[in-house]
């Protein structure tokens, strides 16, 4: 039989698991929480709250136990019309020195992959730098080789061609025996920052910050700080791109502009260069 966890237990719980892997577990929505504890306990086949409690003491099984807390992006050019979109933005840069962009939290390398791949189909991959936040060393080995999972490859396929590419995808990535990598080269521009947005953010500032489908897992108190803490570091003018279940309220409608309500596209305002 599961773990079933009632209110207080899961805030105790939740408050511990802070405690012990400096991850913000007591700020996240409970509903949420219950869910990913229920589903990493059924997945080690543990029936007492001990046992996870146990788990976690030792440093490499708290890394696991991190990277599954976080939900992966399954797919390439997942939501083809925000691709596009960015597509035509990264192209306007195109005459500046360097594009900065930061992926504050990832827990798989679909999104920075398509974004890869698309700055190489448009002739910017040598401008741009991109920093990648990240809570976990269990899986960023694997995203830091370019790894995919070859099984999702028809539903990659397809998303490629409603975006619209320029090439095959299948020749962004080599095969081996237990996977897709993508090709070395396309790596050159990347920096993997450990730490939760606000522990991992970058030295430069910004030009695109994608942070979809992350904050609305928090309570709405808490998003704030990651809201105030992808402001400092986006530049005027600068996208955000965040989930189409997410907004940006007030205060932060003062602040960003929303220049697609469909796929939750933000604009700083320039206004507030000084």
């Amino acid at each position: 039989m599961a773990v079933n966890y009632n209110i207080r237990e899961l805030r105790a719980l939740s408050e511990h698991l802070t405690t012990v892997t400096g991850i913000p577990f007591d700020q996240m929505n409970q509903s949420f929480l219950k869910r990913r504890l229920n589903y990493f306990n059924d997945k080690k086949g543990f029936r007492k709250g001990e046992q996870l409690i146990e788990f976690i003491m030792k440093d490499e099984f708290k890394e696991e136990f991190i990277a599954y807390m976080t939900i992966p992006v399954s797919e390439l050019f997942r939501d083809a019309g925000l691709w596009r979109n960015i597509r035509h933005y990264l192209t306007e840069l195109a005459f500046v020195s360097e594009i900065n962009v930061w992926i504050p939290q990832v827990s798989s390398g679909e999104e920075l992959y398509t974004l890869l791949i698309i700055a190489k189909e448009e002739g910017i991959i040598d401008k741009l730098n991109v920093t990648v936040g990240y809570s976990s060393n269990y899986k960023i080995d694997c995203i830091q080789k370019g790894y995919l999972r070859a099984k999702r490859m028809d539903t990659n396929l397809y998303n490629y061609k409603r975006f619209e590419g320029k090439a095959a995808l299948e020749d962004y990535f080599d095969t081996k025996e237990d996977g897709l990598y993508l090709k070395n080269n396309l790596m050159d521009g990347v920096k993997f920052k450990k730490g939760l947005v606000t522990a991992g953010q970058p030295d430069e500032k910004m030009d695109l910050v994608l942070f979809r489908n992350a904050m609305l897992y928090y309570k709405k108190d808490y998003q704030s700080i990651f809201k105030n803490a992808i402001d400092d570091c986006l530049k005027p003018g600068g996208l955000l791109c965040v989930g189409v279940k997410e907004i940006l309220p007030s205060p932060f409608s003062d602040r960003f502009e929303c220049i697609d309500q469909k796929e939750k596209i933000y604009k700083k305002f320039k206004a507030l260069m000084d």
